[in-house]
């Protein structure tokens, strides 16, 4: 089985890291992930609720991934039903379809563009 990498966008480099096994291993300005898990680790949340203080605990993961290509920037153009992925700490504690307010915790194709948005099908 491929490794899980666990991807979160990074404040201080204005990009998406990708962590394997708790250590950051690269960054990308944008990504496409196959077979996604949306994960918020319980603690980090309680830690940023109690502190008021951003930390990293949420997480897309994917053990399928590649860069986006040129063409990915406008999601309007994009073929089939796309829809926004939200997260707040603040508001609820999982990911949620911006448009429908439903928790998402599975996508099968999920686009992370470069001005912090995620994008998903196929949600679960």
């Amino acid at each position: 089985m491929k490794a899980r990498v666990h991807f979160y966008y990074n404040l201080h480099k204005s990009c998406w890291s990708q962590r394997l096994r708790g250590k950051v291993v690269g960054h990308v300005q944008a990504a496409e992930l196959l077979g996604v898990e949306f994960r918020v680790q319980p603690a980090g949340r309680a830690r940023v609720l109690r502190e008021g203080r951003k930390n990293v605990h949420a997480f897309a993961v994917s053990s399928r991934c590649s860069t986006v290509p040129g063409e990915w920037t406008d999601p309007d153009t994009w073929p089939g039903d796309w829809y926004e992925v939200t997260y707040n700490p603040f508001k609820a504690a999982h990911f949620m379809c911006k448009c429908h307010g439903t928790p998402v915790t599975h996508a099968d194709r999920v686009i992370l563009t470069q001005d912090r948005r995620v994008f998903a099908q196929g949600l679960r």
